[in-house]
């Protein structure tokens, strides 16, 4: 048969050229179908493979545009890989062995008289499960000899009533959104960035594998997965794609945080399962897009991968993260210690300093600079040698800030962490060295830190602020010394600039001893800070200060209405000392308690006035 095909056979909206081919053996001889294909010059396979030259027979034999044929039917362009209109992609992507038809519309071919069944491209993707006209779930029927691989509905679909049963049974279920995804962009149209940053078919895997990921989790059985489930697994994974990179690593977030729970301490394919097992496996063969990528770099930013390992097909160059013990192993540390400093440190959360759960991963570069710190820091039993100061001064350092010990404040950790890092301690000295001036002999009146403070009265910590902020203009150091102690500040400038009033706060020790007549000794007896009863209540000084200790005037006053001195009743009576405690003893009256314990003789005041009157 020659020329050009008359009357000519309209193709219908979508179908495919093989489809048109099938009809159009119908429609002009009604016999054999491949007996219409050899008259032609046309090859079965060929025509179910798009192959160009066989549409451009088609075309010259029925006189429809060669771009319109090629518009509807998929050209394999290598072994296993097919091109569509703007897309290339391999035969995964399509149904495989296997026909895809909607019952329905099967019979609405049937029933119409002209038993032409119509087959449309839509149906050779994978992801397009659903008849967007009658909303059912599309059956499939697998490809047994070369009339289903032309996917010839006459020959491969059920006729009379086993059709309509497949009608009738049908699933009834919308379009997903990837199908409709997949069928816009082959028209030309667009959709999230994330999915039209890649091939059509790296977005429609990836999005079928994050749906399997969220809603079967890390350990599916794909090959258990029916049509139904897929479909399912498609719609889930689409509203996870469709708001791109953040929302996936979302998806991964979740994934990791289950597995730490589930199974503590896990590799990427421990904890990604299914996915990282395809995405590392050598018998991917074709590249599955951005995916990779951003599960790669979710790995990085939130797992412990050494350097040198084959991290999805890249080896990698340098670790983002760890956990003690991979930084413990690194710079040849005890787990726990490292542990412990990273609580300190706030690295990691943990409430038991002692408990190693192996899931807090923390920043590489941060922990690998505080293992440097523990391998370099000093002992705060041996920083006042190595810094040429006296051991309250340290404290006064490390109470006040200036510097830090690796636990940090108020933690009992192992003896190392208690150390402060050497590079610190150097950095803190070179502060205080760079305040003073390089002299051969000091000038006179000036004094090192503590000295100057108990001349002046005043809290080093304080001398120290005033020292690093540049406030002090009187600072030498002798040439030929270094450290803390080498530093020299002036007392009197220190007064000038550290003034203070006190009129507004309780007395001091020396003030109430003053008031109440007996010394220091026995005040601190009287406020039960050497042991005892407290006869006296006392409030704590929280001020910068040597002071820590006062009491309220009222506090005195109350307790002077019920108590006096021997003293004072030597004083208003004018009697020595020993007559007035035999004159006392002879009218019974005796000391309140024991005056060996508490330094001073203490009486009734009432009974003691009366009998001296």
């Amino acid at each position: 048969m020659t020329g050009v095909l008359y009357p000519l056979l309209p193709l219908k909206e979508q179908e495919t050229a093989s489809s048109w081919v099938c009809r159009l053996a119908d429609f002009h001889t009604g016999g054999p179908l491949l007996s219409f294909l050899n008259d032609q010059a046309l090859s079965a396979k060929d025509v179910s493979l798009g192959k160009r030259d066989n549409m451009l027979r088609l075309s010259d034999v029925t006189g429809v545009a060669f771009e319109e044929l090629v518009s509807r039917q998929p050209e394999q362009v290598a072994k296993r890989r097919y091109r569509f209109r703007n897309e290339e992609f391999s035969t995964e992507f399509m149904v495989g062995m296997r026909t895809a038809f909607c019952a329905a519309c099967i019979l609405e071919n049937d029933v119409s008289g002209s038993h032409r069944r119509v087959g449309i491209w839509p149906w050779l993707f994978a992801s397009v499960r659903t008849c967007e006209k009658h909303t059912s779930a599309l059956q499939y029927v697998s490809v047994k000899h070369w009339a289903g691989k032309l996917r010839n509905l006459h020959e491969v679909a059920p006729e009379g009533q086993a059709l309509f049963q497949l009608a009738d049974s049908a699933r009834q279920r919308s379009c997903s959104p990837l199908q409709r995804y997949l069928l816009n962009r082959l028209e030309g149209g667009s959709g999230p960035d994330w999915m039209d940053n890649q091939s059509l078919e790296q977005a429609c895997w990836a999005t079928k594998m994050l749906g399997v990921l969220d809603g079967w989790g890390t350990k599916p059985d794909l090959n258990e997965f029916d049509d139904h489930d897929w479909d399912q697994a498609e719609r889930l994974g689409y509203e996870i794609a469709q708001a791109g990179e953040q929302s996936i690593r979302d998806v991964f977030s979740d994934v990791l945080r289950r597995a730490a729970i589930r199974r503590g301490k896990a590799g990427p394919s421990g904890v990604f399962g299914f996915l990282y097992e395809k995405l590392q496996s050598k018998k991917l063969n074709r590249d599955p897009g951005p995916i990779r990528s951003v599960l790669r770099e979710f790995i990085l930013d939130e797992m412990v991968v050494s350097v040198g390992f084959n991290l999805l097909g890249e080896e990698v160059q340098k670790t983002r993260r760890h956990h003690a013990h991979s930084l413990a192993v690194k710079y040849k540390l005890h787990p726990k210690t490292v542990h412990r400093a990273l609580v300190a440190q706030g690295l990691i959360s943990s409430h038991d300093l002692d408990h190693m759960s192996g899931l807090e991963t923390f920043d590489a570069a941060e922990g690998e600079e505080m293992a440097r710190s523990i391998c370099r820091a000093i002992p705060v039993s041996k920083l006042a040698k190595y810094m040429n100061a006296t051991r309250p001064q340290v404290d006064i350092c490390l109470k006040e800030g200036f510097l830090q010990s690796l636990a940090g404040a108020e933690m009992k950790v192992a003896q190392v962490l208690e150390g402060v890092d050497a590079e610190k301690v150097d950095c803190f000295l070179a502060r205080l060295s760079n305040e003073a001036r390089i002299v051969g002999v000091p000038a006179r009146g000036l004094a090192n830190i503590p000295q100057a403070a108990q001349e002046a009265k005043r809290y080093s910590g304080d001398i120290l602020r005033l020292l690093l902020e540049g406030k002090l203009t009187r600072v030498e150091q002798k040439q030929g010394t270094k450290g803390y102690l080498a530093i020299l500040v002036c007392p009197k400038e220190v007064r000038k600039l550290l003034p203070r009033d006190t009129s507004h706060l309780p007395l001091c020790k020396a003030e109430a001893a003053a008031l109440l007549g007996v010394n220091l000794v026995a005040l601190d007896a009287l406020l039960g800070l050497k042991g005892g009863v407290p006869l006296l209540r006392w409030v704590k000084d929280t001020l910068p200060g040597p002071i820590k200790v006062r009491i309220e005037n009222e506090e005195v006053e109350r307790f002077l209405t019920t108590h006096i001195t021997l003293g004072e009743l030597q004083k208003r009576s004018g009697l020595h000392q020993q007559t007035m405690r035999k004159l006392l003893r002879q009218k019974c009256i005796e000391p309140l308690y024991d005056p060996k314990k508490i330094r001073v003789y203490l009486y009734d005041r009432g009974e003691a006035l009366a009998a001296i009157q």
